[in-house]
């Protein structure tokens, strides 16, 4: 019995499974996922279409049960990131083009969350960068970014 990894089908599932979840660029995740396609091949699973099967099950799998742990935590990140964001901005110490990178890096939560900080990252993609700000803009970012940490 041939014993060998068949490195280009393991790194094709990589591939795929990776711009399936959006972690081409997260190593850490990339690496979970190599090791699980590792670990599954060494427990028989040689045949691409079904390694890429029971990967992305599993894999799907232990991103559940990550998510619902991170899940409090990520938002009391996000609540306490957006107030400070926020003060920064109000008070002068941090650039409009600052945030407006930051609201449109912002990634998805739960609700009702999700609502507030897509229309946050809506906001600012519309309304581009700008040399002298606008009072009135100024203070549509600063009620967009006050919505999000908003109870």
């Amino acid at each position: 019995m041939d014993t060998r990894v068949n490195v280009a089908a393991i790194n094709s599932v990589l591939k795929i499974l990776c711009r399936e979840n959006g972690i081409e660029r997260d190593r850490k995740a990339v690496m979970q996922v190599s090791v699980l396609l590792l670990s599954l091949w060494k427990q028989g699973v040689h045949d691409q279409s079904e390694l890429e099967r029971v990967a992305r099950e599993k894999w799907l799998e232990a991103m559940s049960i990550e998510s619902t742990r991170l899940v409090m935590n990520s938002i009391a990140d996000l609540l306490a990131s957006a107030r400070t964001v926020h003060d920064r901005y109000r008070t002068g110490r941090m650039e409009r083009e600052t945030v407006r990178e930051w609201a449109m890096r912002l990634g998805s939560y739960p609700a009702p969350h999700c609502d507030r900080v897509k229309e946050a990252a809506d906001w600012f993609r519309s309304n581009s960068k700008e040399e002298a700000v606008p009072d009135e803009t100024r203070l549509s970012d600063l009620k967009r970014l006050a919505a999000i940490f908003a109870a």
